[in-house]
């Protein structure tokens, strides 16, 4: 080394201390036995950098840098100090690839390394404390391996059983053994599951995270992060768990690839409340990628639904000095927006007030909801098996295997095309609501809906919804040009539009919102 130890003078020492998530021996101990040894050996302590909490393994989720061990190595490159003081060599590192090029830097450096466990101050430039060094750290990664498969067998063991691996997300609660307090399993908590699917169904139908976050906090509804309330990040990752239409996705330790795992607990909500939900949160996505807005966040009740009765084109709505109008972009028509509005509502209120409708609604509810469903538990039950038959076969067996796979699988995503065809849109649902008392409980159900729910109702109902010119009442005595029919501000001429009603029983047309 470029310093020998015994030439009496005083030593710089850097000491570390780090306490993984597991437990073990405190920092502030570590530290404090540092120092005790310093100042038996007479050294003069230059940093003692600690972090808690932290891993050294190559295993740890987080994958960050450790920054008390990184000022450990640069106090070390930068030849700051001569000794490296740690409680055990497990607590500097527990991976060989950087710990025997750790090794080799003290040695390059002529820096010691000691080990409070082993009462030894160990010299890399003797081959012995070198080697015995380097089986230190063979043994670490052995060890933290060893942990690691442990931990993952568990939770294997844990997912196959259908139980529960975390915090129970907002409608549910899980359960614990009263002696041990070990997580035994999940049930519906009814004082929230009633809110949660709420949320699914708002988002399901069209309205913004934002709107959905303000409704859940105005409901009190507790937030998946302590201290902080809900917001359109936190509706999103909470609408995407698959908790709720109890399924997890999981890589099992011999799979390369994650899988589709039911669970224990009971769904909260339908496979079509959830299919609606992915697809709206899908075109959320998409429409802030290309315009930086999200679809809930409309304010025009028919602009991009409504088309010209002489082109085709979607109206959009604009101001005309002042007022609101919904206009072809080519020009054909025009025609003001809150009396086309004021129709419409009145349309959907009276189609939605009549006892036939409802009673077709309440019956697709029943029965075809109930048979589709059986039908994808079915088809979800035959794939499982075969994914559990596939993993012992080999050669031809296996392929065939695949092959069944891979039509099951178009099977099953035709079955959930066709529930979610099936399955009343949250928007009829909630206009549907205490609709006995007539009229009148429709008309409230729909001015307490959001601008996007009101625009699901429309989409559900109308096949289309038509603008057409004023019709032509005479001609002008003056110069003989055609007079339309000039519109009473506050009341439509039905002769402006054409529309056509759709079965909600259907799939409902596709309409553009991203145009």
């Amino acid at each position: 080394m470029t310093r020998t130890f015994a030439d009496g003078g005083a030593l710089r020492v850097v000491i570390y201390g780090r306490r993984s998530a597991s437990g073990g021996t405190s920092t502030a101990d570590q530290v404090r036995m540092g120092r005790e040894d310093a100042e038996r050996q007479g050294w003069v302590v230059v940093a003692e950098p600690s972090e808690s909490g932290q891993s050294a393994s190559m295993y740890r989720k987080d994958g960050k840098p450790r920054a008390g061990w990184a000022q450990v190595l640069a106090l070390v490159t930068s030849g700051a100090v001569d000794v490296v003081w740690v409680r055990e060599t497990s607590r500097a590192d527990r991976q060989m690839a950087t710990w025997a090029p750790f090794l080799d830097e003290l040695r390059r450096r002529g820096v010691a390394l000691y080990v409070q466990a082993d009462r030894r101050l160990y010299d890399l430039s003797v081959w012995r404390d070198h080697k015995t060094l380097l089986e230190d750290g063979i043994d670490n990664a052995d060890e933290s391996a060893k942990k690691s498969k442990r931990v993952k067998d568990g939770v294997d063991d844990n997912v196959r059983a259908g139980l529960p691996l975390s915090a129970a997300p907002l409608g549910y609660r899980n359960t614990y053994d009263p002696r041990t307090r070990k997580l035994t399993g999940r049930v519906v908590d009814p004082a929230w599951s009633a809110v949660a699917v709420g949320m699914f169904d708002r988002v399901g139908r069209g309205d913004s995270l934002a709107s959905v976050a303000r409704w859940l906090n105005s409901q009190s509804a507790p937030v998946p992060r302590a201290g902080k309330r809900w917001d359109a990040r936190i509706v999103r990752t909470a609408c995407e768990d698959r908790a709720y239409v109890a399924e997890r996705v999981h890589t099992f330790a011999e799979d390369d690839a994650p899988t589709v795992v039911p669970t224990a607990w009971p769904a909260l909500v339908s496979r079509a409340q959830w299919t609606a939900a992915q697809t709206a949160l899908a075109t959320i996505a998409t429409v802030h990628a290309v315009r930086g807005r999200a679809p809930g966040g409309y304010s025009h009740l028919l602009s991009l639904i409504a088309t010209c009765g002489i082109c085709g084109e979607s109206v959009r709505a604009y101001k005309v000095r002042g007022v609101g109008m919904y206009k072809c972009p080519i020009g054909h028509v025009v025609i003001n927006e809150a009396d086309t509005d004021a129709y419409v509502a009145r349309l959907v209120v009276a189609r939605m007030a009549r006892p036939d409708l409802v009673a077709s609604l309440t019956a697709a509810d029943d029965d075809v909801i109930r048979t589709a469903n059986a039908d994808i538990d079915g088809l979800e039950a035959e794939l499982a098996e075969l994914e559990d038959t596939v993993k012992t076969r080999s050669g031809r067996s296996r392929l065939a295997a695949l092959d069944a796979i891979d039509d099951l699988e178009i099977k099953l995503g035709a079955a959930r095309a066709r529930l979610e065809q099936l399955t009343v849109p949250a928007s009829l649902r909630e206009l549907a609501r205490d609709v006995h008392g007539g009229e009148d409980a429709v008309r409230a159900n729909w001015k307490a809906m959001s601008v996007a729910a009101r625009r699901e109702a429309v989409r559900s109902l109308l096949d289309y919804f038509k603008i057409l010119p004023a019709p032509v009442v005479g001609t002008s005595p003056r110069t003989g040009a055609p007079m339309k029919a000039r519109g009473v501000r506050g009341a439509l001429d039905p002769r402006r539009v054409d529309h056509r009603w759709h079965d909600p029983r259907q799939a409902p047309p596709m309409a553009s919102d991203a145009a």
